[in-house]
């Protein structure tokens, strides 16, 4: 009898700790782009913030959007949208990015100048943003590039209104969170603008 007791309360125990390792570290399955609503969905409308920015030969400048999910605890914010130009007398060239904290992996879509420069994944309203998209952990993307000396705007963001970004975050708990940031990316005649809208994750 004392041996059943015995092994009762070993499988009792491992039980115990599996379920507290269970609760240390959880994924959230996913999330559909433009979703505000549903099961531990948290969901903020930002009043469309915005960032806009000459293009120059010069001289150069360059805006920053900095942007906090509020997911990491840490000094530093979440993302940075810039738009960086840089001018002379010879041209101009000018990039609309974003920058990530080490935590956030962005669902990435194609390489774009080099084998080192990624461009977000376009997802629109409905679409799916879960674990089995290709996420990169970069600390720049670059959502387009104009450049005088070539006459072209590269980047499949180009005028793009009410798309979707979609990111995965660790948190500090170690949970894997997806979620999605609403963005317009503009580019017409000389102002390039970038606008952030709402987003969403679920947690």
């Amino acid at each position: 009898m004392r041996n059943i007791n015995f092994t009762l309360m070993i499988l009792l125990s491992l039980f115990s700790c599996r379920k507290d390792n269970n609760q240390t570290s959880r994924i959230f399955k996913n999330i559909v782009a433009g979703d505000t609503q549903g099961e531990n969905i948290i969901y903020k409308n930002i009043i469309d913030t915005s960032i806009q920015a000459t293009v120059h030969y010069y001289p150069s400048h360059l805006e920053y959007l900095t942007f906090d999910l509020g997911l990491i605890n840490s000094n530093s914010k979440d993302l940075k949208f810039y738009i960086n130009n840089t001018g002379s007398s010879g041209g101009y060239n000018t990039t609309i990015g974003i920058l990530a904290n080490a935590n956030y992996y962005i669902a990435i879509d194609s390489l774009l100048i080099d084998n080192n420069i990624f461009s977000p994944k376009i997802f629109i309203k409905g679409d799916t943003i879960n674990e089995n998209l290709h996420y990169k952990n970069s600390s720049d993307f670059v959502f387009l590039n104009a450049n005088s000396s070539f006459n072209e705007v590269r980047g499949k963001w180009l005028n793009k209104t009410d798309s979707y970004i979609g990111i995965k975050v660790i948190t500090n708990n170690k949970d894997t969170v997806f979620g999605w940031i609403k963005l317009d990316v503009l580019y017409k005649g000389s102002i390039a603008k970038i606008t952030v809208k709402d987003f969403a994750y679920r947690k």
